[in-house]
């Protein structure tokens, strides 16, 4: 401005906005003796209205009026209030009248700005620096925009430069809305242990939209955590649409692809379930899953929107491991016969319940009591002394039942000290079962728990008896006397001598020695058989001098 160093004012305008009001200008000056005045138009609207209206009707004539009707009618709503002087007679009547008003507000508007000073020409110019042009609308019109821009320094106004904005789109990114008309896109809901798929979307209003397409070419669905493998599902129902649907059981993920219209898709994403099928103890993992649905049209993907599961777990039942740290949870146990005692389970053994830290009872039953009496189970004694003041426990010989334990250590522990025992001389070699419930107040233990143990035999040494006493030791002393007349012969085993084998009825053989060797009268000792008759299939050698055996 040659003629002054302060302008008043420069305004800068859309000349042909298109997109109200998604269009707008700002300026944020950094001088601070020029302000922004956004440009202010007055909007005429017309709205509905109800009114009472009353008229005075009068007459100076006379002090009766005839019935009527009076009509009231009210064009614009702008009636003044009347007046009217008193008359012998006024009869009042009011009405409500409905009719359509047109009101003035004023409204700003951002199509348009002033620089507003005084400031210097230079200040002005470093305002318009600040000058900005932003449309928010989703789909701008591509005309382009023209902006003028006029000054004024008191006396005279500028010409009108312009600027020209050329508007380009862009590809818009499809949006997936999984919980329709709520806030938001996501959607939550809890999966209860052990139940029916799910629905991780509003299978309703889940909604997809895409400004720039009408087809999309594919959909993922990721679950970003698999805790539990192969027993995490997801799924989908294509309801005869034409798309490949793969789902990886490792990683969770889950693809659907092929060119459908977005409605197709919206269709078969309104059917995404989840489910979980681990129904082990402790299992599933409760853990929150957070699940990602993607779609994408022909040219970009969309921001991921999140289906959230959380879990309502469901009591488990106790879950014991009879042998500890072997492959699987019975135990095995070997009782040799006329044996010591031997623990029935493993000194590992575990019972464990994801949900109680406590049992309500732990049953243990010897199932198969072949021998009766003579055999039992029972906790060792110095771990029955130990537990049993702190809880409950009754046994008899083929039972045992705890309760009442705060801990389920304590259990274990009774659990680790069972042990059997049988004192039949010849036991039944018949495997023996003990099995164990956990019972946790709700569920006892769903899978059947056993004990085996095995009996092996012990084969008994032949026994002698050298008088009627059974229980006598095998010693017998006969006396020899030397004759002159005769060389006397004595009897060595007394007719009361027995020999028995409780596993065998037949021997192979008997040993008869003496001693000392050699004889110290040489070959005038002899140990010799006087049979009466010969015993059919029983023979004998003599072997050197001291030594006969009989076999067969």
């Amino acid at each position: 401005d040659s003629g002054e160093d302060l302008q008043y004012s420069v305004t800068v305008s859309i000349a042909n906005p298109i997109d109200v009001p998604y269009e707008l200008l700002s300026a944020n000056p950094p001088s601070a003796g020029i302000s922004v005045v956004y440009h202010t138009v007055d909007v005429v609207y017309s709205t509905i209205e109800t009114i009472e209206v009353c008229v005075n009707v009068t007459d100076n004539s006379t002090t009766s009026l005839p019935s009527g009707n009076a009509t009231v009618t009210s064009p614009n709503m702008n009636n003044s209030n009347a007046t009217s002087t008193p008359v012998p007679v006024t009869v009042l009547q009011c009405t409500n009248v409905t009719d359509a008003v047109n009101k003035t507000n004023q409204t700003t508007i951002y199509t348009a700005l002033t620089l507003v000073g005084p400031a210097s020409i230079s200040d002005f110019l470093e305002a318009l620096t600040t000058v900005t042009y932003s449309n928010g609308a989703e789909e701008p019109t591509t005309i382009p925009r023209r902006v003028t821009f006029l000054a004024n320094d008191y006396n005279l106004t500028s010409d009108l430069p312009e600027i020209t904005i050329n508007i380009f789109r862009t590809n818009d990114l499809p949006i997936v809305d999984l919980n329709g008309f709520m806030i938001g896109t996501r959607f939550m809901i809890a999966f209860e242990e052990g139940s029916e798929p799910v629905p991780i979307v509003d299978s309703l209003y889940m909604n997809i939209s895409d400004n720039d397409h009408t087809h999309l070419v594919g959909a993922t669905v990721v679950l970003s955590t698999v805790y539990d493998k192969q027993k995490e599902i997801l799924g989908v129902t294509t309801a005869g649409a034409s798309l490949t649907v793969n789902y990886n059981t490792s990683t969770g993920v889950l693809s659907v692809t092929g060119n459908a219209s977005i409605e197709v898709y919206q269709s078969v994403l309104r059917t995404l379930t989840y489910v979980n099928l681990e129904a082990g103890p402790g299992a599933p993992n409760p853990s929150m899953r957070e699940i990602s649905v993607i779609v994408s049209d022909p040219l970009e993907n969309s921001v991921p929107a999140y289906s959230i599961v959380t879990f309502l777990t469901v009591n488990d039942p106790p879950f014991l491991d009879l042998n500890g740290n072997l492959i699987g949870e019975n135990s095995t146990a070997l009782f040799i016969e006329e044996g010591q005692k031997v623990r029935v389970f493993s000194p590992d053994a575990i019972i464990m319940d994801i949900d109680n830290g406590t049992l309500a009872s732990l049953a243990i039953s010897l199932t198969n009591p072949v021998d009766g009496e003579k055999e039992r189970i029972f906790i060792d004694p110095d771990v029955f002394s130990l537990l049993n003041p702190m809880g409950s426990i009754q046994t008899t010989n083929h039972s045992i039942l705890l309760t009442n334990f705060l801990s389920t250590n304590k259990y274990v522990m009774a659990l680790q000290s069972i042990y059997y025992i049988n004192t039949m001389d010849e036991p039944s070699y018949d495997a023996r079962y003990v099995s164990v419930v956990a019972f946790d107040g709700l569920l006892t233990n769903v899978l059947s728990y056993v004990g085996t143990i095995t009996i092996q035999p012990v084969n008994d040494l032949p026994q002698f008896s050298f008088n009627a006493d059974p229980n006598s030791n095998a010693t017998f002393e006969v006396e020899y006397r030397e004759n002159s007349d005769s060389i006397p012969v004595v009897k060595v085993v007394s007719s009361d001598f027995t020999l028995t084998d409780d596993d065998d009825p037949i021997l192979t053989r008997i040993i008869i020695e003496r001693s000392p060797v050699p004889a110290p009268d040489g070959d005038y000792e002899k140990l010799f058989f006087q049979l009466s008759t010969p015993i059919p299939g029983l023979g004998h050698t003599f072997v050197g001098c001291p030594l006969q055996s009989i076999s067969n």
